[in-house]
């Protein structure tokens, strides 16, 4: 087996580094170890080793007549990339409610709250929550979905995981119709844009 390449990753290489020390010259690590650990493992709490912050928000919004309420995530900036992972929509209604979830290009905001870190070795994270009611469907191309009442649906989007970078592109969840609330947990991570990232072609 050939020795690893240090500039096929250099992602992974900074966290191998970090993982067992400065000195570490990754040609040398038995390949058994980079098999098991590096690609195999790829756990929750080596997020940080990697240079990803993971984030969790909840908000609710309340029914306004003749609005739609909606919740939304995005980056918040420019040169960090936010990933939507997980999205629990909760119904505590006493009958069925429908939602839309969908991408909005340059989404208004009423309100807006950055999000939580969820590793407290990285606290500072710059991906945001907002709230927005408006007349206007801000997803009429998008075919709601119903949940029952008093009931959570868990939406995994772990095949699909959805992007958002500063407030160009934002992960938006509405109510279906009118006069309906909105209330969320959303899971996931971010983490800053490499050079090449910046603009793709």
């Amino acid at each position: 087996m050939t020795d690893f390449n240090q500039l096929v990753d250099a992602r992974i290489a900074d966290m191998a580094r970090r993982r067992f020390g400065e000195d570490l010259q990754i040609g040398t690590v038995a390949p058994e170890l980079g098999l098991y650990w590096i690609i195999g493992a790829d756990r929750p709490e080596d997020a940080v080793l990697l240079g990803e912050a993971p984030w969790h928000t909840s908000r609710s919004i309340a029914a306004l007549a003749a609005n739609f309420s909606s919740l939304g995530v995005n980056s918040g900036n420019a040169t960090i990339v936010s990933v939507v992972q997980k999205i629990f929509v909760i119904n505590a209604t006493a009958g069925v409610q429908t939602y839309k979830l969908g991408g909005v290009q340059s989404p208004q905001a009423d309100t807006s709250s950055k999000v939580a870190s969820r590793d407290l070795r990285r606290l500072s994270v710059s991906s945001q929550a907002f709230s927005r009611q408006q007349a206007a469907d801000q997803l009429p191309s998008v075919a709601a979905f119903p949940v029952p009442a008093n009931s959570v649906l868990q939406i995994d989007l772990i095949e699909s995981e959805w992007m958002t970078i500063g407030g160009v592109l934002s992960l938006v969840l509405q109510s279906g119709v009118v006069n309906q609330e909105v209330t969320a947990y959303f899971w996931g991570r971010e983490r800053s844009l490499r050079p090449e990232e910046m603009k793709l072609d």
